[in-house]
């Protein structure tokens, strides 16, 4: 990656109008620490992008303008994208004008303006002149404490605002979470740190002009302290989802102010910063990469009544400019809704604007973002790093309030402070949601396997709705059958939260974390997997809990395991390791001590079987290994793991048996285990033969918390699976098979011989070989039978079919497959479609694959 990062102060001049507060006498009296523009340059793929911060209340049309307009006149050739985005500090000059809330002077504000506009093209010149090569390294902590729901919901329901007297004795609670996640990425060049960026969601309200000075508020203190640690080097804030959060604690006696307790917050936030940048981080890589969007959101207008009593109080007024600490008063408001209410209009066109560094994902909108937005949005986006940034990418829209807010009021829905309608930051956010999605949804190549006619460049977003012809398929060609997988990714979560069971699918059956997002969706536990790569596919892909199902047998993958789960631990995830050996556990508690402050490993005995797999052989063997593991103070015990698969093979009563005597071993494994652990013994057990014995075994055991792993369920099969899964004994979830492979005849070389274009290399043939099930005939697939796939070649399938079915050269056999473990690895991409009966195929969409 190419980065540059540069900063520059803006003169202010005394005498300014300070913005961020209704104030008789905005004036500023000084300078405490300068208005800064800070910028953030890396290269895309089209040109330079770059982020520009600046200290101010929020951003004003014409400076948006001023500058989008200058840069790309004196950039000449160059493409230059600039975002911007300000900080809120309630102590910069007034670049909102009051907002509508005031009729004070605002020519000092037009100069000074058409001033920082030139300084901030200049600073971006700058910054996009001097990229250099450069890497971007992500850290996450947590900063306990210092941010506070300024929001107190009151036992009638009602909100106080945390700045407000109390009423004595009332009970009350902070209305919603705050977020205390902190993210730094720390710009290195060749020649040490050229800059560092921090994310935190806290108002820089702690001044609110109230002396007189410019400050950045706590944010200049963060960035003192930062600065004097990794050096003089610029250092970019970017103000989270912090609408309702702000400094003021719980059962403060009287609001602090001032520059003390600024420094205060700024210092605590910049001591954990400079905790994570000590940190080894996450490399950020990739091309970086700017979307811009335009939303309408509906708009709330004042009533007629509303506007009238608004021109009255005014009047009454006599030229009296509204005063208060916090909060807009009354007068303040009618003041808004003669000058600006009375324009409004029922829609709002709304900038937004999405940032990609590798997998930190920064959301920006112009509005002042309620906390419970930026934690969903990290909900819904696991696979990403995903910041929201408060007022930027366009001119200050005032709040973004829940709809449960506008329900319980308070000052931030009050129209005037927020102007859009109830339920618009739900929809909003909604959007970005899939905006996100969509940046993850790179292009088809023309040649990648599952690239059909026409689909080269095009990528899922593009190609879903899109029709095609069975006939016209390039063969072989898998495709996935949409309703299936959602009617088995329903039915199996279904099933196991019924029976109280967690669910870990086998990542490795799919590798694909577009369908582990749905599992975790539907209430997965976390993702199980086996090899370093799929641990790595994993992590990068966001999944909260990651279980490792094979013994590790190497220092530097368990050194890599301590390092990641630290890193996911600060964002509330974990690692699950199995253990068989007491000399794994002397490997992992090593791993643990080499890195200082880790947490220690949580951590599975595993218990085998002979002539199995991995395991400790017995109960007794297994008890050792929990004792060595409870000696280890690196390791966690949790409970144990074990895999009945291998204790059998098929569905007759003597493979039955032989599963319920392992899980009857496990179960008594489990009690003796469970003696040395606190709480639920944790079992980890259930592939996607026998997991209704698993449940009727192990269920009914006390003190045992079951984790199936199923991963075969997602997509069936038509072979193995269908045979043994629980639904042929009415044990478990009906299931559907989701894959058919289309392959077309390339010769007939003798009666009753077709050869399909299809072998080894396109088909799963471990668990026995795949079933002809479909026949396109003139154009419409219809049931086969008596045809056998009778053997494979490389590239080569042997169909055996009946004379007088007159199989001819050219048509498509449609193939259900058996083991789909053992199928998907062969396709990097994977379409999903629905089927109509007429031979049409409409696309859903692509699921792409990470087999490696």
């Amino acid at each position: 990656m190419r980065a540059a990062v540069a900063v520059a102060a803006i003169p202010v001049p005394v005498g300014i109008p300070i913005g961020g507060n209704a104030r008789a006498d905005k004036g500023a009296r000084g300078v405490h620490d300068p208005v800064t523009v800070t910028v953030l340059a890396v290269e895309g793929e089209g040109g330079t992008i770059a982020l520009a911060q600046l200290d101010l209340i929020g951003l004003s049309t014409g400076l948006l303008e001023a500058v989008d307009v200058g840069v790309r006149a004196a950039a000449g050739g160059s493409a230059i994208e600039v975002v911007l985005c300000a900080t809120h500090t309630h102590s910069a000059p007034d670049v909102l004008r009051g907002f509508g809330f005031d009729d004070h002077d605002y020519a000092a504000v037009d100069a000074w303006e058409a001033v920082a506009s030139e300084i901030v093209i200049a600073t971006v010149l700058r910054a996009a002149a001097g990229l250099e090569d450069a890497e971007l390294r992500l850290g996450l902590g947590r900063v306990p404490g210092v941010a506070h729901n300024r929001r107190l919901l009151r036992a009638d329901g009602s909100i106080r605002m945390n700045w407000t007297d109390a009423e004595g004795g009332a009970a009350e609670r902070p209305a919603e979470l705050v977020d205390e996640e902190l993210t730094v990425v720390r710009i290195a060049g060749t020649g040490g740190t050229l800059g560092v960026v921090v994310h935190f969601a806290l108002h820089p309200a702690v001044l609110v002009g109230l002396d007189g000075k410019i400050s950045a508020d706590w944010v200049h203190f963060l960035r003192e302290r930062v600065r004097a640690v990794v050096g003089d080097v610029p250092v970019l804030f970017l103000n989270g989802a912090m609408g309702d959060v702000n400094h003021i604690g719980p059962g403060a006696v009287r609001r602090e102010t001032g520059f003390a307790e600024a420094e205060r917050v700024g210092r605590a936030i910049a001591d954990v910063a400079l905790a994570v940048l000590d940190g080894p981080g996450e490399a950020l890589g990739g091309r970086p990469e700017l979307v811009r969007r335009r939303y309408r959101l509906r708009q709330r207008v004042p009533a007629p009544e509303d506007l009238a009593a608004a021109a009255a109080l005014v009047e009454a007024a006599g030229g009296v400019q509204a005063d208060a600490l916090d909060g807009i008063p009354p007068l303040a408001y009618a003041h808004w809704t003669v000058r600006r209410g009375v324009a409004l209009a029922e829609e709002l066109e709304v900038d937004a604007a999405v940032l990609r560094l590798g997998r930190l994902a920064l959301v920006l909108l112009p509005f002042e973002v309620f906390t419970r937005f930026g934690l969903e949005l990290r909900r819904t986006t696991p696979h990403l790093v995903a910041k929201l940034v408060s007022l930027g990418a366009g001119p200050y829209f005032g709040y973004l309030p829940t709809a449960e807010a506008f329900d319980q009021g308070g000052y931030e829905p009050t129209l005037g402070t927020s102007t859009i309608a109830r339920g618009e930051g739900e929809a909003l956010l909604a959007a970005v949601a899939a905006e996100l999605d969509a940046l993850e949804d790179r292009p088809l190549r023309g040649d990648e396997k599952s690239c059909q006619p026409g689909w080269s460049g095009l990528s899922s977003r593009t190609l879903r709705g899109r029709r095609l012809k069975l006939a016209e398929l390039r063969t072989p060609q898998l495709l996935l059958e949409g309703a299936a997988l959602r009617h088995n990714l329903d039915a199996m979560a279904n099933w196991a939260r019924v029976r109280g069971a967690l669910l870990a699918p086998h990542g490795k059956t799919t590798m694909a974390p577009q369908l582990w997002r749905r599992q975790l969706d539907r209430g997965g536990w976390g993702i199980t997997v086996t090899t370093r790569q799929q641990a790595e596919v994993a992590v990068t892909a966001g999944v909260p809990a990651v279980q490792l199902a094979m013994p590790v047998a190497e220092a530097t993958f368990a050194d890599w395991i301590v390092a990641s789960s630290s890193a996911a631990d600060r964002r509330g995830t974990r690692f699950l390791c199995w253990v068989d050996s007491v000399v794994v556990v002397e490997l992992l508690g090593a791993a643990v001590r080499r890195a200082p402050g880790a947490r220690p490993l949580d951590v599975l005995v595993e218990l085998g079987h002979d002539g199995g797999r991995t395991g400790a052989r017995g109960g007794a063997a297994a008890l050792r290994l929990a004792e060595a593991i409870v000696a280890e103070p690196g390791l966690a015990l949790r409970g144990i793991a074990g895999y009945e698969g291998t204790a059998a093979h098929g569905g007759d009563a003597a493979s039955l048996d032989a599963v319920d005597g392992f899980l009857r071993e496990l179960a008594e494994a489990a009690a003796a285990v469970g003696g040395m652990i606190d709480g639920d013994t944790l079992v980890s057990v259930g592939g996607s033969a026998y997991f209704d014995r698993v449940v009727a075994i192990l269920g009914a055991c006390p003190g045992l918390r079951l984790m199936l792993r199923s991963g075969g369920y997602v997509t069936h099969d038509e072979g193995y699976y269908a045979g043994v899964t629980p639904s042929v004994r009415a044990a478990g979830p009906a299931l559907r098979p989701a894959i058919t492979v289309w392959t077309r005849i390339v010769s007939v070389p003798e009666p009753g011989l077709a050869l399909i274009d299809a072998g080894r290399r396109d088909l799963p043939y471990d668990e026995g070989l795949p079933v002809p099930k479909l026949h396109l005939h003139d154009g419409r697939p219809v049931a086969l039978e008596e045809c056998e796939l009778v053997a494979l070649n490389d590239q080569h399938g042997f169909v055996r079919f009946p004379a007088g079915l007159g199989l001819r050269v050219g048509e498509l056999l449609g193939l259900g497959i058996s083991h789909p473990c053992a199928a998907l690895d062969r396709w990097g991409a994977l379409p999903v479609v629905a089927s109509d009966a007429d031979g049409t195929i409409e696309m859903e969409e692509l699921l792409w694959t990470h087999f490696g």
